[in-house]
């Protein structure tokens, strides 16, 4: 019997990652700017020897509340990604850096439920390898809070 081959594109990392971040927004009613930034730090490599690269994503935003119940908020993201590792050597595709433009809207038809959706549109991209690049994001989702 053949021994399965380990699979370059991976389904998750198998290893602890943690996320740390810090965030600023300041106020004015109804207007508001925000930063912030996060990085993921892989700690090793899988029982597949297979380790994400590290990641940092920072974000500047203006949001305008024009009712209380709605929120349209406008955003200029920078994601960096080192390449990650398989067997001890930088694979592709993977890493690089994107500038992007990112328009969302919030709308909460309560005070414990957000329903929101938004696009994430490349303007700059500088990546070894666009096999897995995706020319735009689509998010659409609900946030409860408890």
């Amino acid at each position: 019997m053949a021994a399965t081959p380990v699979s370059l594109l991976q389904t998750g990392s198998g290893t602890v990652q943690p996320i740390v971040g810090a965030g600023l927004r300041l106020d004015w009613g109804g207007l508001a700017a925000t930063a912030d930034v996060r990085s993921r730090l892989p700690f090793y490599e899988n029982d597949n020897e297979f380790q994400q690269g590290v990641s940092i994503l920072g974000s500047i935003g203006l949001e305008i509340w024009p009712s209380r119940n709605l929120m349209l908020r406008m955003g200029l993201d920078v994601d960096w990604r080192r390449r990650d590792i398989q067997s001890g050597s930088r694979i592709e595709p993977g890493g690089g850096i994107h500038l992007s433009i990112h328009p969302a809207i919030i709308w909460s038809p309560s005070e414990n439920v957000q329903i929101f959706g938004g696009v994430t549109v490349p303007v700059y991209r500088d990546v070894p390898n666009r096999t897995l690049d995706p020319a735009l994001t689509v998010e659409l989702g609900v946030s409860f809070t408890f």
